[in-house]
């Protein structure tokens, strides 16, 4: 696979790349499909934020595509614990487009991504950064809920399928863990 390094819009092949990363507050790396002309030159921020503080950001996702677009019902949508959770946002400039959760117990949830932003590997950054969060912090039991349709997405990460299918808030779902 050719790969294509954005920075701020530039292309860097390869060879420049070990030049420059010494430089760059950060430098996001994707398959060609996703470069320039799709992306818009822009590179996607990955971070991890505090619910309370991102909190209108974090809803206004979840609420769009679970709430809106796949018909969740609110009140299986937020839960009490949100607060005590990780949080992580994808960012393009300053527009908050996709979002992701981490309970303590290593169970990855409530990953989205705007539609106009999907099929861009905003998604695959998302997982990629909570994945590396997790082990940085000793959570070596990752999990998920994978929504039916999601299973080929979350199978190139390195998730397995365990168990049956079963459904949360009226959506097919498969048990997968991280191998």
């Amino acid at each position: 696979m050719t790969l294509t390094f954005l920075y701020k819009g530039a292309h860097l092949d390869k060879a420049r790349v070990h030049k420059y990363t010494r430089r760059l507050s950060y430098i996001r790396v994707f398959p060609r499909k996703y470069s320039e002309s799709k992306m818009n030159g822009l590179a996607a921020k990955i971070k991890a934020c505090n619910w309370d503080e991102y909190y209108t950001d974090l809803t206004n996702i979840r609420r769009t595509v679970f709430v809106e677009e796949q018909n969740v019902d609110e009140r299986d949508e937020w839960d009490s614990s949100d607060p005590n959770h990780y949080h992580f946002m994808a960012l393009i400039g300053s527009d908050a487009v996709g979002c992701g959760r981490l309970v303590r117990d290593g169970q990855i949830g409530r990953m989205a991504v705007l539609a106009k932003h999907r099929n861009l590997g905003i998604g695959g950054q998302l997982l990629r950064f909570m994945i590396g969060f997790a082990k940085d912090k000793d959570i070596n039991n990752i999990f998920l809920h994978a929504q039916k349709h999601a299973i080929p997405f979350y199978s190139r990460f390195g998730f397995k399928i365990e168990g049956e299918v079963f459904y949360e808030a009226g959506i097919p779902h498969q048990f997968m863990k991280l191998t």
